[in-house]
């Protein structure tokens, strides 16, 4: 696979996946807050020179996490809140919140690979912008 060089190149429906994914209308305006937060992780996993395939993975494992994301959210009448705040509460160093659409350990396991990642970027950004 060629190398991938933006998010529009890896995985041309990513920008779409809040409308697809919309379980009502104000899921729309807050899955697209969570791609917003998502987004710059995905672009730095392809400056990471990935392969496209595993690029393709991650995002696949990102929008689970932001589905999970948004069902809390829609649960709770949470759409207002800060979409940082939102996925940052909802990882770890070790893995993101249970995904119910996940039947195999590996399935998990990788899904847990991905928040774990997005989690260090965040973590990462957060103290890089307080250090200015």
């Amino acid at each position: 696979m060629e190398q991938m060089k933006t998010i529009t190149d890896s995985r041309p429906s990513f920008a779409e996946w809040p409308e697809r994914r919309k379980g009502s209308k104000e899921d729309v305006p807050c899955a697209r807050a969570i791609l917003g937060v998502f987004a710059p992780v995905v672009q730095s996993l392809i400056d990471t020179g990935l392969t496209g395939k595993t690029i393709v993975h991650h995002c696949f494992n990102l929008c689970l996490h932001g589905g999970e994301t948004i069902r809390g959210a829609s649960t709770y009448n949470k759409y207002n809140a800060n979409p940082y705040s939102m996925v940052i509460a909802s990882i770890g160093p070790g893995g993101g919140i249970l995904c119910r659409h996940l039947e195999t350990e590996r399935d998990m396991n990788s899904y847990d690979s991905t928040c774990g990642r997005l989690y260090k970027f965040l973590v990462s950004s957060e103290e890089a912008a307080t250090a200015l």
